[in-house]
């Protein structure tokens, strides 16, 4: 708090847990001045992007330090166990650059997890919640007959669009007074379901905490899940009068299936088609005016079987150190060295079968394989004097 010399805003974790979600950005959204959420995608697990005081840079990389604990944090706030977090603190303007330099010219945000207490007797905690997820709203689009309509009046001027004849011209299945609704045809209700355990205590000389949490996203779009298994452990150790040590490791890993569905081939697809063929099941290619489409319905998807599959597997593990030694004979002298290494890495594997998600029936089959894993490491050297000689006579 010495080196903050501008706006810092803060929230505690009870706050956070007021609202039932397994990301931290969700719940941050909306409640902190100056911070700017904005959801990038819909899918399960996805990270909202976040700006302090606005955008920056065009070029640069516009997203701020987020420091877990301490120690710069390589991963997403994606990572990170809502129920983990005893608060946040958000340093903006100079407050950010006055602690971590050039590293926090886009904001730091400041995450601080749960830890023991000295002498504190073990203790037992539970948090677990499930709910189910229905649309509340759709995108607006026109029905069949505003559809037809409006063919009708665009084709007075078109040859292509029946050239002024009382009857527009149609795709081979369209029919004049059908109004399909495609997202319901599309969307269906999902669930959200979090456990979190966790043991913390004490002893006379140090403290320490262990936890584990699993928590599943099933989304409204058919094949789209999220799932997540977190560990945790804090120890905190005393050794004599002048030695102390601490270990922090947080692990995630994570699969999100059914990635690169999207609503656009949804909502391109014409009110006037009547899905259904003659038998009662659905036509796997339609026909409209202007194109020829896989016909996208979550019963079609979940039949794929083998013949589709899109599968993430994330992993994270972020961890930190630390050893602090006072001087012994130098009163308020100490040394303090903080070692941290994050690791993170994911495997993805895509398959479409043939003819699928394609209006060619003979469409060749395509299938990708990705791999990736980085990791981070940080030593920090921290010589601390701190004494008070006497009190001032001003």
């Amino acid at each position: 708090r010495e080196a903050v010399t501008g706006s810092v805003s803060s929230m505690q974790g009870d706050v956070l847990r007021d609202i039932p979600t397994g990301n931290v950005t969700t719940a941050l959204q909306g409640r902190l001045p100056g911070v700017q959420m904005q959801q990038s995608s819909s899918k399960p697990g996805a990270d909202m992007q976040i700006r302090i005081r606005g955008t920056r840079s065009l070029n640069a990389d516009n997203d701020p330090l987020v420091v877990l604990d301490g120690i710069p944090f390589a991963g997403t706030l994606a990572d990170i166990n809502p129920n983990d977090i005893k608060s946040i603190d958000i340093l903006k303007d100079a407050s950010s650059t006055a602690i971590y330099g050039s590293r926090g010219a886009n904001g730091v945000i400041m995450i601080t997890t749960f830890k023991g207490m000295s002498g504190q007797k073990a203790r037992v905690s539970y948090n677990g919640y499930y709910g189910t997820k229905t649309l509340f709203n759709r995108y607006p689009m026109m029905s069949g007959d505003e559809l037809y309509e409006l063919r009708h009046v665009a084709g007075i001027y078109r040859e292509d669009l029946g050239g002024g004849n009382s009857r527009p011209t149609m795709g081979s299945d369209e029919v004049e007074g059908v109004n399909t609704d495609w997202q319901d045809l599309m969307f269906e209700s999902g669930m959200v379901m979090s456990h979190d355990i966790g043991v913390s205590g004490g002893t006379s000389g140090g403290s320490y905490t262990f936890g584990a949490g699993y928590y599943k996203d099933q989304s409204l779009m058919p094949g789209q899940q999220y799932d997540r298994i977190n560990l945790r452990a804090n120890i905190d150790q005393s050794i004599g009068k002048y030695f102390r040590f601490g270990l922090t490791t947080n692990n995630n890993y994570n699969v999100t299936t059914g990635s690169n569905l999207g609503m656009y081939n949804v909502l391109a697809t014409s009110p006037l088609i009547d899905p259904y063929a003659e038998d009662g099941t659905v036509k796997p290619i339609i026909h409209s005016i202007a194109d020829n489409y896989w016909t996208f319905t979550r019963d079609r998807i979940m039949d794929l079987g083998e013949s589709y599959a899109d599968n993430r597997k994330g992993y994270g593990s972020y961890n930190s150190l630390y050893g602090e030694v006072k001087i012994p004979g130098i009163e308020g002298l100490s040394y303090r060295i903080n070692l941290g290494l994050n690791l993170r890495g994911f495997n993805r594997g895509q398959y479409q079968g043939m003819g699928v998600f394609s209006d060619t029936p003979t469409a060749a089959s395509t299938g990708s394989l990705e791999k990736s894993l980085t990791y981070q490491w940080v030593v920090e050297n921290v010589v601390t004097y701190d004494k008070s000689f006497d009190k001032h006579h001003i």
